[in-house]
């Protein structure tokens, strides 16, 4: 049966915005924040929207009333098809979704209308969440349908999950799957310190896996990624997708996971099931640097795996969480692995480096028990 092969990916975070840049980032010991204006911590991508290197020659679409999330999704979509080589005729299919959507400009367009302001005719549609995939649709041009959605911080790997079904269902015959997040606003900072999650570190802002911590260390970030998804017989890609689960676990509030992490064992379990048991040389945790949410996956990565755990790594410590995109940025950092002789400098991953990385599970979760695992084979 043919496999689903990860032909190219493209994009752009606080790592960088091209390839050689998010491989420099990695094998940098330190972390990537800076600090907002609101005294916090963040992951942001140190470009203005028109510094965004996209070509603008486009006069059907509206570059500049566009929301950052967008833009940042068109542009990791682009690179994405330029790098996939899809310059024929064959269409695609593009499902690139988002937790918050058209942030920027929606705290705008409330702020004016709670100011007894009247809004313009576009504050409808440059707001809604199908913005982030119509409009990198639109700017590439070769689509067939494009479709978004919110599975708050699995949105990403779910994107994955839709690209693997419409490949395997025939719908599709080249699938673009990503997920973008531009959530560095005040309101939206204000929502995460909300919880009492955010992170108040100095040299160390996220500690995600660090079970010595004695408070949470969550650090909110910009980022989209963006993969090219085909059907091959002959695995000429990136990786391949040898397996993937999926669960949506019961819980008891709105923020809360498990202690047992059940959702992610259920995941875990299906993509082990789905790759034929394969073993597995390191794991990619969601881990998003709270005292819960890091005890919780830890508690089902032991349940799973039993004396036999992998390595456990993650990339929160250096690039924080980015919502949406944060489960395919930890895909990214898998990729990298599995492709580059490069060395995991996380300081707070768990386990033996394995001495040949040819098969990783990557694990996302999210608001309202979302839980995806995929596994990654070289």
């Amino acid at each position: 049966m043919d496999k689903v092969i990860v032909k190219s990916i493209g994009s752009i975070s606080a790592l960088g915005k091209t390839k050689r840049e998010v491989l420099n980032s990695y094998q940098k010991a330190d972390h990537s924040f800076s600090m907002h204006p609101s005294g916090k911590w963040v992951g942001v991508i140190s470009l203005t929207d028109d510094q965004i290197p996209l070509g603008r020659d486009n006069e059907n679409i509206p570059f500049y009333r566009l929301d950052r999330s967008v833009l940042l999704g068109m542009y990791a979509a682009s690179v994405c098809s330029k790098e996939a080589q899809w310059n024929d005729e064959k269409e695609v299919s593009i499902n690139i979704g988002s937790s918050r959507g058209a942030t920027g400009i929606f705290e705008k367009y409330a702020h004016q209308f709670f100011a007894g302001e009247k809004l313009g005719p576009l504050s409808s549609p440059l707001t809604t969440s199908g913005n982030v995939s119509s409009w990198a649709a639109q700017y590439l041009g070769n689509s067939n349908h494009a479709f978004s959605h919110s599975v708050t911080c699995s949105t990403g790997m779910q994107s994955l999950l839709n690209g693997i079904a419409w490949l395997k269902s025939g719908m599709s015959n080249r699938f673009i799957a990503g997920a973008t997040e531009a959530p560095l606003t005040p309101f939206t900072i204000a929502q995460m310190e909300a919880i009492k999650i955010y992170s108040n570190e100095t040299e160390v802002p996220n500690k995600a896996l660090d079970f010595n911590k004695q408070k949470n260390t969550f650090v909110l970030s910009e980022g989209a990624v963006a993969l090219g998804l085909e059907l091959s017989s002959d695995s000429a890609g990136l990786a391949e997708i040898e397996g993937w689960g999926y669960s949506i676990e019961k819980i008891q509030h709105a923020t809360s996971v498990s202690k047992e992490g059940s959702g992610l064992q259920m995941a875990m379990k299906q993509a082990l099931q789905a790759a034929g048991e394969p073993e597995i040389d390191l794991i990619i945790a969601h881990a998003p640097g709270t005292l819960l949410g890091d005890q919780s996956e830890w508690n089902a990565i032991h349940s799973v795996f039993g004396d036999k755990i992998p390595r456990v790594t993650g990339n929160k410590w250096k690039i924080g969480h980015s919502l949406a995109a944060s489960g395919l940025l930890s895909l990214e950092f898998g990729i990298l692995l599995l492709n580059n002789e490069i060395d995991d400098l996380n300081p707070f991953a768990k386990g033996n480096k394995p001495k040949k990385i040819n098969r990783i599970m990557v694990n996302a979760s999210g608001f309202g028990g979302n839980c995806t695992s995929i596994i990654l084979k070289k």
